[in-house]
């Protein structure tokens, strides 16, 4: 009886190891399939700040060149720095607009 019972754990203790190799298993593969995806994204995401930097350069000679002929309405000392403070006044600008919107939602309750 006790050999019995001793053989059912053991039965039960190795049906329980085949799962466990075979989780073990899924789960490197998708660990695999997860490194894969990041070293891709990593790439991706280079490649657009390369991208970023590229269309930034395009857009600082394409104002050097519009002001030249215009005449600047507004002055500046170099267009690196203006586009520099424009991100910061879009920054300041999207960071009052949710100041505004949860003061908004506030008087409304």
């Amino acid at each position: 009886l006790e050999l019995e019972s001793a053989l059912e754990e053991l039965d039960v203790a190795n049906e329980r190891l085949d799962y466990a190799r075979r989780e073990a298993t899924d789960i490197r593969a998708d660990r695999s399939d997860l490194e894969l995806r990041h070293r891709e994204m990593e790439k991706e995401c280079t490649e657009l700040r390369r991208e970023n930097v590229d269309l930034a350069k395009q857009v600082q000679s394409l104002l050097q060149r519009r002001s030249a002929a215009a005449g600047d309405l507004v002055t500046f000392d170099d267009v690196s720095s203006m586009q520099a403070q424009n991100q910061k006044l879009l920054r300041d600008h999207h960071s009052m607009s949710s100041k505004i919107e949860e003061l908004e939602t506030k008087v409304r309750k």
